[in-house]
């Protein structure tokens, strides 16, 4: 059920607020997404600028191929924290699936 909270636009800065907060309400979030994990590998990339060290990913299957992986989980370990990069990225670990159409919806907890 989608809500529609906003009756009128409010001048900036206020409406962009109410707008990100109805986005919010709505479902909308950049911590959430879909990844496709690499077709016969062990070891996928997820990248997103709110990945940290810290960050907590949840993974769910999308497509029939992608629910027959197992042994997936995400390495804390991978996550760059020193240097020119930090965080946005981690590494998926999982079974190797000879099927093209792994999708994975993920969302990002920090």
């Amino acid at each position: 059920m989608k809500l529609n909270l906003l009756t009128k636009t409010p001048a900036a800065p206020i409406a962009f607020i109410i707008n990100a907060i109805n986005a919010l309400l709505n479902g909308g979030s950049n911590s959430i997404g879909t990844v496709l994990l690499t077709n016969g590998g062990t070891t996928t990339t997820l990248y997103n600028n709110l990945i940290t060290s810290q960050s907590v990913i949840f993974l769910t299957p999308q497509t029939a191929h992608a629910s027959t992986v197992t042994g997936i989980w995400c390495d804390p370990a991978s996550v760059p924290v020193s240097g020119s990069i930090l965080g946005g990225q981690i590494t998926i670990n999982h079974s190797s699936v000879a099927q093209a159409d792994l999708t994975f919806g993920y969302e990002i907890r920090n």
